[in-house]
């Protein structure tokens, strides 16, 4: 099984509400997984997301942004017990991950080189 922190990362911009991503990645933990985030301040790098692991099972928490001027797009999950989307959709752990959470996801993103070039410029600024 591949064990990676390097993943696809695609991001969504709509024209109204919050910038939303999807991740999609495989490791030892969750096997092949998906998910998707919200991004609650873009420029804080704060976010909230949900992952399904290869099972189905889901787990939740908040992700944090790392965007640097000449490095790439870092992405770390924290699990939580809970998430309330801006939709008012709230997620809660599932299955195996109910009663335990495993160790935090530090992920890197792989984006096209213009969104990520669009990203350092909308948080840093240039």
């Amino acid at each position: 099984m591949l064990d990676s922190n390097l993943v696809e990362t695609d991001f969504r911009f709509p024209h109204k509400g919050r910038t939303g991503f999807d991740v999609r990645g495989e490791n030892s933990t969750f096997g092949r997984y998906s998910a998707f985030a919200e991004v609650v301040d873009l420029k804080a790098g704060d976010a909230l997301g949900v992952l399904t692991d290869q099972d189905g099972d889901q787990i939740v928490g908040v992700v944090e942004l790392n965007i640097t001027a000449d490095g790439p797009l870092t992405l770390h999950f924290s699990w939580r017990d809970s998430v309330r989307l801006s939709n008012g959709q709230t997620y809660v752990n599932t299955g195996k991950f109910a009663n335990e959470l495993p160790p935090g996801l530090p992920v890197i993103g792989q984006a096209g080189e213009t969104l990520v070039q669009f990203l350092r410029r909308v948080v840093l600024g240039f």
